[in-house]
C-alpha cells in the first residue's frame, strides 16, 4: 500500500512532530491516524519518534525530501523508518480509499481509508489471490459492496475522478465496477465506471451520455481504470492512456450510496430482483475516489507507481 499525497495543495513539510510549513493537504481524512503515510521517492529517513500517518510505527519520524510532486518525507510505518515510498496522488479531497490489503477472506465491511464510511458486502463477494495479487472476488450475480452516501462534492456537475486496479478474466458488455447516482430518470443523473466492450456504455454509464472505450482492456489482466470529469468533460484512462472523452454537463443524483460492482434504479434501490443485471464479475483490489479531476499526469504517475504490485 503506497502513501497518499495531494498535489493539488502544495507543499507540507514535517520535522519529527512539529510542522514547518503547511498548505491544504490532506493525510489522514478520518482524522484517525490510521491514513498511510506520505512519503517521497527521495525522502531522507527522519529521526525520533515518528507520529505521522503510519500507524503504529515507533520509529521513523517524517523527513523533509523532493518527490515527484515536490515531495515530502515520509511517516513511519509499523515499527519502519520514514522516507522511501513514492506518493498516490490525489485530486481535491480523497473521499474513497480502499485495499483488499486490509481485508482478510470472511471481513464484514471493509474500512475505507479516504474520509466517508466503510462498505458492507451484499451477496458473497470473497477475499482471496489472484494471479498472485489480493483482491475481492464478484461473482457477476447478487455481489456487490454499499458504502457511505455520496456527497455534493461529486453529485450534479462536479469534478471527481474515480480510480480502480482490476482483473476481469471474462468480459461482458457492461460490468459495473463503481458507481452512484440513479439510473431510468432524466439524462447523465448517475455515474458508473465500467468495464464492458459494449460499444455505447462499455466504459462510462451516465445515464443517456454514456461513453465506451475505445480500446476495450484486455480480459485476465490487471489494469489501471480511471476517470475524470473536469468542467463538463469526462475521460476515461487504461494503464495510464486515456482510451476516450466526451463534452457534457452532469446532473449526478445524490442521496444515495456508493456502489462497488453494481448500480442502482430510479427508486435508488440496487438493481434486481434477483441477479443484479450489471453486476460484475471481476476482481478488485484497490478505489480511490477524489473530489476533483486528477490530470493526465498524475494519472501516469499513480500507475507507474502501483504496477509493480500487479506485473
Amino acid at each position: 500500500m503506497h502513501p497518499v499525497l495531494s498535489a493539488k495543495h502544495g507543499l507540507f513539510m514535517l520535522l519529527g512532530s512539529a510542522v514547518l510549513a503547511a498548505t491544504s493537504c490532506v493525510l489522514d481524512p478520518m482524522g484517525t491516524g490510521n491514513s498511510p503515510p506520505v512519503a517521497s521517492g527521495a525522502g531522507a529517513a527522519g529521526s525520533g519518534a515518528g507520529d505521522g500517518g503510519g500507524g503504529s510505527g515507533a520509529t521513523g519520524a517524517p523527513g523533509v525530501g523532493g518527490g515527484p510532486s515536490g515531495g515530502i518525507g515520509g511517516g513511519g510505518g509499523a515499527g519502519g523508518a520514514g522516507g522511501g515510498e513514492t506518493p498516490i496522488l490525489m485530486a481535491g479531497e480523497l473521499l474513497v480509499s480502499l485495499d483488499a490489503a486490509d481485508l482478510t477472506d470472511g471481513s464484514t465491511v471493509w474500512n475505507n481509508r479516504g474520509s466517508l464510511g466503510v462498505f458492507t458486502p451484499i451477496g458473497a463477494p470473497n477475499v482471496g489471490e489472484y494471479q498472485q495479487v489480493w483482491a475481492v472476488e464478484f461473482h457477476g450475480r447478487d455481489d456487490a459492496y454499499v458504502g457511505p452516501l455520496s456527497v455534493p462534492d461529486i453529485e450534479g456537475s462536479s469534478d471527481r475522478s474515480i480510480e480502480v486496479w482490476v482483473n476481469n478474466p471474462d468480459v461482458g458488455g457492461e460490468e459495473a465496477l463503481v458507481s452512484w447516482g440513479k439510473r431510468d430518470g432524466l439524462p447523465a443523473t448517475m455515474v458508473s465506471l465500467n468495464y464492458g466492450t459494449n460499444g455505447g456504455f462499455g466504459a462510462v454509464t451516465h445515464w443517456a451520455a454514456d461513453m465506451a472505450w475505445e480500446d476495450v482492456p484486455s480480459a485476465d489482466t490487471w489494469h489501471h481504470l480511471v476517470y475524470t470529469h473536469e468542467n463538463g468533460t469526462s475521460r476515461v484512462y487504461c494503464d495510464g492512456e486515456e482510451r476516450n472523452s466526451y463534452d457534457r454537463t452532469l446532473s449526478t443524483e445524490g442521496g444515495v450510496p456508493i456502489n462497488l460492482g453494481a448500480q442502482r434504479s430510479g427508486n435508488g434501490q440496487l438493481q434486481g430482483p434477483g441477479p443484479l443485471p450489471r453486476a460484475a464479475s471481476v476482481w478488485i483490489a484497490v478505489v480511490r475516489v477524489h473530489s476533483a479531476a486528477l490530470t493526465a499526469e498524475q494519472v501516469r504517475h499513480n500507475y507507474e507507481v502501483e504496477v509493480p504490485r500487479f506485473e
